[in-house]
């Protein structure tokens, strides 16, 4: 008779039942069912208890098919072809053959798709900036991320912070010394505290993986953050500031030093120039987070109270929606831009 049981500090079920022996004899096994929930396990007890009792009475077909195997792995040890990704392919060829399944096994990007389809229940700014995370894990990985996650290393993730915060991988640290290239070369892109989010969701993503035991050790393991003694205070805009900022908003000067350059569509800019005032009108006299603002619609005014209503990104979802009453001034903008189509069409489509 098979029992499920929990062990103090494992988060899964295991499952006790016994298994004769060939000899006669019986032997009693713990096996752990992956699984967190007393029904998720119950639907596992039988695969397990049929797997270990086919395993223990493998016929000689069986036998001879493991041996055969195992000969496959000497050929390729001698040959010196016994990487740690065909020692798994062998292994879980063997696997199958005793329980009808294999490992399980995932490329980086595999595991990166499925981690964040079970991060879908979160908050939107929170899956945003896993899913942020991920892309630039991905693109820095380049053909690698196609490759199984016990692949990667942590050089690899050293590399990866190396390239969020100074865009590109630095040289060692002596051929840096030597380096004939101007010292701004190594001057950081972003913050060290930028650096360190990065690298704890992409810490986050591998120790999932080490949960669902895909990963015998994280590759994020054992790298300290980095010191965040180079962030800056941050100081509000004084009314002459707003005002140059106002009139500046979308010259091509201007222009230039907010966007990427990449942005050349001449359209485009000029569309982005006619939302950047009312943005930074919204940011002075609502003094909301950008992000928000970028995300109004005109649902979210009422013309007729002077009100704006919305939900701050980082508010909790059962607190009530904000009512901020508008300036005369924002007013004056907002009436002066082209009646929108739909009513929760946005307030700044280009942003």
């Amino acid at each position: 008779m098979a029992t499920l049981i929990k062990r103090d500090g494992s988060p899964f079920w295991f499952v006790a039942f016994s298994v004769p022996q060939p000899d006669g004899t019986i032997r009693r096994l713990k096996k752990s069912t992956k699984k967190k929930t007393r029904e998720e396990a119950m639907a596992e007890v039988q695969r397990i208890v049929d797997a270990e009792r086919k395993l223990a009475v493998a016929t000689d077909e069986e036998n001879r098919t493991n041996q055969a195997i195992l000969a496959e792995a000497n050929r390729a040890a001698a040959r010196g072809e016994l990487s740690e990704a065909r020692a798994r392919e062998l292994l879980s060829r063997m696997l199958k053959n005793a329980s009808g399944e294999g490992l399980q096994s995932y490329t980086v990007k595999a595991w990166s798709d499925e981690w964040l389809r079970r991060k879908a229940p979160l908050a939107k700014a929170t899956t945003d900036r896993y899913s942020t995370s991920v892309r630039a894990f991905l693109a820095f990985l380049g053909p690698k991320a196609d490759k199984g996650l016990e692949m990667v290393t942590k050089a690899d993730i050293r590399d990866f912070r190396e390239v969020v915060r100074y865009g590109k991988k630095l040289p060692a640290l002596d051929a840096r010394t030597k380096s004939k290239d101007h010292p701004q070369d190594f001057t950081p892109v972003r913050t060290a505290r930028t650096a360190n989010q990065y690298l704890a969701d992409i810490t986050s993503m591998f120790n999932d993986a080490l949960t669902d035991e895909l990963l015998s050790t994280s590759p994020t393991r054992g790298l300290k953050d980095l010191p965040e003694d180079d962030s800056v205070t941050r100081k509000p805009f004084t009314n002459k500031e707003v005002q140059k900022l106002l009139k500046k908003a979308g010259e091509p000067g201007w222009y230039e030093l907010i966007f990427s350059p990449k942005t050349k569509n001449p359209r485009l800019r000029l569309e982005r120039g006619h939302d950047w005032p009312g943005v930074i009108l919204f940011g002075y006299y609502v003094g909301t987070r950008l992000r928000d603002i970028a995300r109004l619609t005109w649902e979210n005014i009422d013309f007729e109270s002077e009100m704006a209503t919305f939900v701050p990104s980082k508010t909790k979802r059962h607190l009530p929606s904000y009512q901020v009453p508008l300036h005369p001034r924002l007013v004056r903008w907002l009436k002066e831009r082209t009646s929108p189509v739909e009513r929760h069409g946005p307030l700044f489509p280009t942003l």
